[in-house]
């Protein structure tokens, strides 16, 4: 099965460290998506990006599509984890057609400050159900 460009480019920026407050390198990488292309873009002073890319042909009257989202990630890891969110790039791991990224966890976080139980997390918390087909 050929990969997906969308999973090509998840890929790619996982191998950017970017956790909060470290968002240059990721900032950069989307500037540079957007120069390849030849789209439109601002960057500014806190590395938050807007590119801009005109309709295609034919619908130049339609109503804009925004996508947003952030760039940064949140730095949580397992306890036992070695893992430096400001150097080291996330290491994914594929198991039964599910990526997940090793040793890195918001459930740890969620469970230790009492927001969820581990079985509540578990039930609400299933990554395939996330994503739609790719």
């Amino acid at each position: 099965m050929t990969e997906s460009i969308v999973l090509k480019y998840f890929k790619e920026i996982s191998e950017i460290p970017r956790a909060s407050f470290n968002e240059e390198a990721v900032s950069n990488y989307v500037v540079d998506f957007a120069k390849a292309r030849g789209l439109r873009y601002i960057q500014d002073e806190m590395k938050n990006v807007i590119v801009f890319k005109d309709a295609s042909k034919g619908y130049e009257d339609l109503p804009v599509v925004m996508l947003q989202s952030h760039l940064d990630m949140v730095a949580e890891k397992n306890k036992d984890s070695d893992h430096n969110f400001e150097t080291d790039p996330i290491k994914l791991i594929e198991k039964d057609g599910i990526l997940y990224a090793d040793n890195t966890t918001l459930k740890e976080a969620a469970l230790e400050l009492g927001l969820v139980t581990a079985e509540e997390f578990d039930k609400w918390v299933v990554p395939g159900n996330m994503i739609g087909e790719l």
